[in-house]
C-alpha cells in the first residue's frame, strides 16, 4: 500500500513539472469551453451509477425483489447456522478416508434401489390406508343418506372428520412439530446449507405418516403428496446413515455398507433421491420425481446424481404400482395407465392458443392471490394459535366441522340434473343444452335425488374425494355436465378453505389443491368458451371442451404457484396421458408463471422466507450490478479468531464469549502477526474440549514449538491419531453438521457450566491443538473481491463461510450465509448510497486539483472521495494532445511499477 502510494506521488510530481513549465501558457481553465463537473459517486475506488433503492411492498411484492424481515424476524434469520455441501478438508478427515475411501459406485446404486424401494412401499400403503379409512366413512354415511336421516348423517360426518382431525393435530403437535404441514420449504431450505434438526429423524417420519392418513381421511382441503415428498426425504436419511428410531446410528450394518456413505455429501444426495422418489410415488411420475427435484428442490447438481435419481424414482413408481395392484385387483403386474384416466384424447389446434393465453393469465393471477392470502394467514396464525398447543390442536378440528358441514349443506342449495339426456332428449328435464353432451352415470352422487336418472352436480364435486373431484372437472365430451353456479360455488369454496387450511398442524401439501382449484378454473373458463363456440363433432373444434381447458388450468395454477415449468409440463402429461395437450399445457404454464412473478413470489420461496431460513437463491434479488462492489461491502467485520495452540482456559473463554457456529484459526507469529490457517467448527472445538485426554502440558513439544508438527516424534500425524482415539471414529464422520454425539446429551445450561469450569486458573497451564480439524481447503479472497462472484463462489460451493484476508494472510472480515441474503445485501447497497449522498450533500464541491494546457493538451484531474465512508485516494491522467508527454507519461507510470489505465 505504502509502496503504491510512494510512487503515484512520483508520478504526480512528474506530471506537475511538466504542467509548471508550461502554465504560463496556459489559458483559464474555463477557456478551453469543456464542461467539467464533478465526478460521480466513488465508492469502494470504483466510479458506480446509483440506483434509487425503494423498499418493495410488504405484501403484494414483485419475486425478483428482497423480501424484507422486520427485527424480530431478522432475529430468527441469524439463529439459523449453515452447513457444508462437502466435508471440511481436515486432517482427520484425511484420515478417516484413508481407511475408508474405496473408488466404487456399485454401493450408491444399491442404496438408491433400496430408498426408492421403500418408497414406494411406503407411498402405496399411505394411499391404501387413506382409501380403506375413506371407503369406511363415506360406507355409513351412504346408509344413513339412503335412510333420508339428514340429521344422523350430518353428525356422524362432523363426528368423524372432527375425531380424524384432532389425532392428525394431536401426533404432531405433542409427537413431533417439525413433521407439520407438507415439509417441502425445510427441504429445499435443509439442501440449500440450512441446518434445521429433526426434519428427517425416524419420529418425524412415523408422525408425518400418520398425520398425513388422519389429516386426508378427515376431509381437510389437502393432499398427501407434499407430506409424501417429506417422507421421502426421510428416508433417504435414515437409510443411507443407518440411523434408529431413536435417532442413534445403528452398529450393526456398518461393516456391510453404511459406514463410508455417513458424510454430508453422500448424506444431501440421498435426501435429494428420497424426495424425487416421493414425486414419483405419489403422482406415479418417475421423469416428474427427478425434474421436480432438479428444478425446485436440490441447490447442487451433477449428472451421475441425476441417473442415480432417474434410476431411484422408476424403482419408487415401479413398487408404488405393483403393491397397489396386487391389493385392489389381486394382480403384481396390472399397472394402472394414469393418475387420472381420461378416456379421450382431443387434438389441439391453434386456434385454442388465444383461450389458453387468457385461462394462463387467470391461473396466474389466482396463484398470486392465492400465494398472499395464504401467507398474511400464516402470519397471523404464527402470532396467535402456534404459541399455543391448545389451539394448535382446536383449529383443524374447527375447520373440519366448517369443511365438512360445507360439503353437506351446498349441495341442497342445487337441482337435480338428469343423466341420460344425449340418448333420450324427451326425458324430464332435458333442455337442448343438456341433450349435446355425454354426462356419463358412473361415479355420481345422487344425494337427495329420488327419480332414477339424476343426480347432483354440487354433491358429485363437493361429496367426495379431491382425487375423485379432479377426474370429474377433467372428464372428456361432458361440456354440460357442471354448470356455472355448482364450478363457481365449488372455486370460492375450496379456494378460500384450502388458503386457510394450508399451514396448520396436519401433516397436508398444497399440491392436489392447486390441481383442483387450477381444473374448476379452467373449466368455468372452458364452459365459456363452448357457450361462445358451440359443440360440434369435427375435429377441428374438439379441443372446445371443458374438461380439456380444465387441463390447462390446472398447469397454469400449479406453475403460478410453484413457479415449475418444464417439471410441471412433464408431470401433466404423466398424470394424464395426454401428449396431445403438451404445447397448450408449456403455453398455459409459462403464462401462468409470468403472470404470477409480477406479483409475488413463488409459495414454497414466500413459505421460506415467512420460516425466517436464510435461503441464497440462483442469484440476488437486487436491482444493483454487483460487479460493481466489493465483498468488504458486505461482510462482517466484528471477526472472532481462536489460534491453532492455546490454553484451554483460553479457548473456553472465545467459546462461552460468542455464539459463531465457525471461527478462522490463526498462528500468532513473532513480531504479532495473526496468519490465518483456515476455519473450525465451533462443534469440534467443544469435542476437545469435553476431552480431557486431549489436553496437552506446558512442556509438551507441540506447546513448546508452538506447532502440531512435533508430536511424540510422529509429525503431524502424531496429534491426528490422538484425536482419533480419544474421539471414536462414530463421533469424528458426524462432526459436520451437528453437535459431536458426547455432547447430544448435554443441555444448554451443561454446556455453559463445562465452558465456566474450563476458564478456571489450573486450565491456563494446560493446552490444546486444534489442528486436526483445521479445513485445509478453507476459501479466502481479498476485500476487493466483486460481491458478485463472491456470491456465486458461496452459493455453488456449498459454503459456510468464506474468510475475508488482506496482503499479509490476516483475517480482516467474514462472509457468512447471512450476509449474503437478499436482505442484507439489500441493506448494505442502501446504506452506501446513503453514505455517498451524505457526503456529497456535505461537501458540494469535492477536492478537485486541475490543471489545464491549451498547447499541451494536458488535463490533470485529482479527486478525492466524499468523507463517507472513507475510501481509496483516486488519481486519474489525461493527455490527449502532445505525444512527448504522453510517452514521458507512460515511461513514469511504467518505471513506478503503476497501472497504465492511470493514463486515459
Amino acid at each position: 500500500m505504502a509502496k503504491g502510494t510512494k510512487a503515484t506521488k512520483n508520478v504526480k510530481a512528474k506530471v506537475m513539472s511538466d504542467i509548471r513549465a508550461l502554465r504560463e501558457r496556459s489559458p483559464s481553465p474555463s477557456e478551453d469551453g469543456e464542461n467539467h463537473n464533478d465526478p460521480p459517486a466513488h465508492v469502494g475506488g470504483i466510479v458506480r451509477r446509483m440506483i434509487p433503492l425503494s423498499a418493495p411492498s410488504i405484501s403484494f411484492e414483485n419475486s425478483h425483489k428482497a423480501h424484507h424481515y422486520s427485527e424480530e424476524e431478522w432475529e430468527k434469520v441469524q439463529a439459523f447456522s449453515s452447513i457444508t455441501y462437502l466435508p471440511l478438508h481436515t486432517r482427520v478427515f484425511q484420515k478417516w478416508l484413508e481407511d475408508n475411501w474405496i473408488k466404487r459406485e456399485w454401493d450408491h446404486w444399491v442404496m438408491m434401489g433400496l430408498i426408492g424401494f421403500f418408497v414406494g412401499m411406503l407411498g402405496s400403503t399411505l394411499k391404501l390406508v387413506i382409501e380403506k379409512i375413506v371407503e369406511s366413512k363415506f360406507h355409513h354415511i351412504t346408509i344413513l343418506l339412503k335412510k333420508e336421516a339428514f340429521g344422523l348423517m350430518w353428525f356422524l360426518a362432523i363426528a368423524m372428520s372432527m375425531s380424524l382431525a384432532l389425532a392428525s393435530a394431536v401426533v404432531v403437535v405433542y409427537g413431533e412439530p417439525a413433521a407439520a404441514g407438507s415439509g417441502i420449504p425445510d427441504i429445499m431450505a435443509y439442501l440449500n446449507g440450512i441446518s434445521i434438526r429433526k426434519i428427517f429423524g425416524s419420529k418425524a417420519l412415523v408422525v408425518k405418516f400418520f398425520s398425513c392418513v388422519f389429516a386426508v381421511s378427515a376431509g381437510l382441503y389437502g393432499g398427501q403428496e407434499g407430506p409424501m415428498i417429506h417422507m421421502g426425504s426421510a428416508i433417504g436419511k435414515i437409510l443411507s446413515q443407518g440411523v434408529s428410531f431413536s435417532g442413534k446410528y445403528s452398529k450393526i450394518p456398518d461393516f456391510i455398507l453404511f459406514k463410508r456413505l455417513r458424510n454430508m455429501y453422500d448424506r444431501r444426495n440421498f435426501i435429494s433421491a428420497g424426495a424425487a422418489a416421493g414425486v414419483a410415488s405419489a403422482f406415479t411420475a418417475p421423469v416428474g420425481g427427478l425434474l421436480f427435484v432438479l428444478e425446485e428442490i436440490s441447490s447442487f447438481w451433477t449428472h451421475k446424481l441425476a441417473w442415480q435419481i432417474f434410476f431411484c424414482c422408476g424403482v419408487a413408481s415401479f413398487t408404488t404400482q405393483a403393491f397397489t395392484s396386487l391389493y385392489r385387483t389381486g394382480s403384481l403386474g396390472s399397472f394402472s395407465r394414469a393418475a387420472f384416466n381420461i378416456d379421450q384424447a382431443i387434438n389441439s389446434q391453434l386456434t385454442m392458443f388465444l383461450p389458453t393465453v387468457g385461462v394462463g393469465i387467470m391461473g396466474g393471477l389466482f396463484a398470486a392471490l392465492f400465494t398472499w392470502a395464504n401467507l398474511n394467514i400464516c402470519k397471523w396464525r404464527n402470532r396467535n394459535i402456534v404459541p399455543r398447543p391448545w389451539a394448535r390442536i382446536a383449529e383443524p378440528a374447527v375447520v373440519a366441522f366448517l369443511t365438512t358441514t360445507l360439503a353437506v349443506l351446498i349441495p341442497y342449495l342445487f337441482e337435480c340434473m338428469p343423466t341420460r339426456c344425449k340418448k333420450d332428449p324427451s326425458l324430464p328435464g332435458c333442455t337442448p343444452r343438456y341433450a349435446s353432451s355425454d354426462v356419463p352415470e358412473e361415479g355420481l352422487m345422487q344425494y337427495t335425488c329420488q327419480a332414477e336418472g339424476m343426480y347432483n352436480p354440487a354433491a358429485t364435486l363437493f361429496f367426495t374425494t379431491g382425487d375423485r373431484t379432479i377426474e370429474h372437472l377433467l372428464s372428456r365430451n361432458t361440456h354440460y355436465m357442471f354448470d356455472y353456479g355448482s364450478l363457481i360455488t365449488l372455486f370460492v369454496v375450496y379456494f378460500s378453505l384450502c388458503c386457510y387450511t394450508m399451514g396448520m398442524a396436519p401433516a397436508l401439501g398444497s399440491m392436489v389443491p392447486a390441481l383442483l382449484i387450477g381444473s374448476v378454473l379452467g373449466r368455468i373458463a372452458g364452459l365459456g368458451v363452448t357457450d361462445i363456440v358451440g359443440i360440434h363433432e369435427g375435429e377441428e373444434l374438439t379441443w372446445v371442451d371443458p374438461g380439456g381447458f380444465a387441463l390447462i388450468g390446472a398447469a397454469a395454477f400449479f406453475g403460478g404457484l410453484t413457479r415449475l415449468t418444464f417439471t410441471l409440463a412433464v408431470v401433466m402429461i404423466e398424470l394424464t396421458d395426454e401428449t396431445h395437450f403438451l404445447l397448450p399445457i408449456m403455453t398455459a404454464v409459462m403464462v401462468g408463471k409470468w403472470t404470477a412473478d409480477l406479483l409475488i413470489d413463488s409459495l414454497y420461496h414466500k413459505l421460506i422466507d415467512l420460516k425466517c431460513f436464510p435461503f441464497l437463491s440462483d442469484e440476488p434479488h437486487v436491482e444493483e450490478c454487483l460487479d460493481l462492489y466489493t465483498v468488504e461491502d458486505v461482510m462482517g467485520r466484528d471477526v472472532v479468531t481462536i489460534p491453532e495452540i492455546g490454553s484451554v482456559a483460553l479457548m473456553a473463554h472465545i467459546l462461552a464469549s460468542c455464539n459463531h457456529r465457525a471461527l478462522p484459526v490463526v498462528e500468532v507469529t513473532e513480531n504479532g502477526n495473526e496468519v490465518f490457517k483456515g476455519i473450525i467448527l465451533r462443534s469440534h472445538v467443544f469435542s476437545i474440549l469435553a476431552k480431557e485426554s486431549l489436553f496437552l502440558e506446558e512442556d509438551n513439544p507441540v506447546v513448546v514449538s508452538k506447532s502440531p508438527s512435533f508430536s511424540m516424534g510422529e509429525g503431524e500425524e502424531g496429534v491426528t491419531n490422538l484425536h482419533m482415539e480419544a474421539l471414536g471414529i462414530a463421533e469424528l464422520v458426524n462432526l459436520d453438521d451437528k453437535m459431536p454425539v458426547t455432547l447430544l446429551a448435554k443441555t444448554e445450561g451443561e454446556r455453559k457450566v463445562m465452558l465456566g469450569r474450563l476458564q478456571a486458573a489450573e486450565y491456563h497451564r494446560r493446552f490444546v491443538t486444534l489442528a486436526p480439524y483445521i479445513d485445509q481447503s478453507s476459501y479466502r479472497i481479498a476485500p476487493t473481491f466483486s460481491l458478485e462472484r463472491g456470491f456465486n463462489l458461496f452459493r455453488t460451493m456449498g459454503l459456510s463461510h468464506i474468510t475475508v484476508v488482506d496482503q499479509n494472510n490476516e483475517v480482516v472480515g467474514i462472509v457468512s450465509r447471512k450476509d449474503l441474503t437478499n436482505m442484507n445485501i439489500y441493506r448494505k447497497l442502501e446504506e452506501i448510497q446513503e453514505r455517498t449522498d451524505e457526503g456529497r450533500s456535505n461537501e458540494p464541491d469535492r477536492s478537485k486539483v486541475e490543471y489545464h494546457d491549451a498547447t499541451s493538451g494536458i488535463i490533470f484531474h485529482d479527486y478525492h472521495d466524499s468523507p463517507a465512508p472513507p475510501r481509496v485516494r483516486q488519481t486519474r491522467l489525461r493527455s490527449v494532445r502532445d505525444p512527448e508527454v504522453q510517452e514521458s507519461h507512460r515511461k513514469a507510470i511504467a518505471a513506478a511499477g503503476l497501472d497504465q489505465g492511470m493514463l486515459i
